[in-house]
């Protein structure tokens, strides 16, 4: 008999209620949106089609300059293409102001050269004699690292639904 049975004198009053076990398994979750997945699959389309963009700029480029300028270069034009077919067909956001997003998408982009740049020189010191496919296989990683974050930032701060303007 437990303190609190002793101090009530009704040992029933403490027992739990036979129906209260806990369920075994968690509630299932709720299904996505459709729109939601929609948006995703559309901006992983456009960013396979940029990185395609991305390999056949960067590796001509790759084979007269180093890898930060070569990264800079196939970046910054990738880019440019990948932030309009996001504003259009993924995020539908055809009448944002265009200089703010493309401020924004700029901060982004910053973010973005400084780890695939990061990633290229770090395989480069380890294995300096690293072939090409090397350094995209590496810059395909860095950017898989920061695909999850740039969607975040494009759907909520670049494309935000309070920057359409009048």
């Amino acid at each position: 008999m437990t303190d609190r049975a002793r101090l009530d004198g009704n040992a029933a009053a403490v027992a739990p209620p036979p129906d209260a076990t806990p369920p075994t398994t968690p509630p299932p979750a709720a299904p996505l949106p459709a729109a939601a997945v929609l948006k995703f699959v559309l901006f992983g389309i456009v960013g396979a089609l940029s990185g395609v963009v991305y390999v056949l700029i960067y590796l001509p480029l790759r084979e007269v300059t180093p890898p930060p300028v070569a990264n800079l270069v196939a970046l910054a034009l990738a880019a440019l293409f990948n932030i309009e077919a996001n504003r259009a067909w993924t995020f539908r956001r055809n009448r944002v102001a265009r200089f703010g997003m493309h401020v924004r998408s700029a901060m982004l982009f910053g973010a973005h050269y400084a780890l695939t740049t990061g990633a290229v020189l770090v395989l480069l010191a380890v294995h300096p004699d690293a072939s090409r496919v090397a350094e995209v296989v590496t810059l395909f990683a860095a950017d898989a690292a920061m695909t999850v974050a740039r969607f975040i930032g494009l759907d909520k701060w670049v494309f935000g639904r309070g920057r359409s303007v009048a």
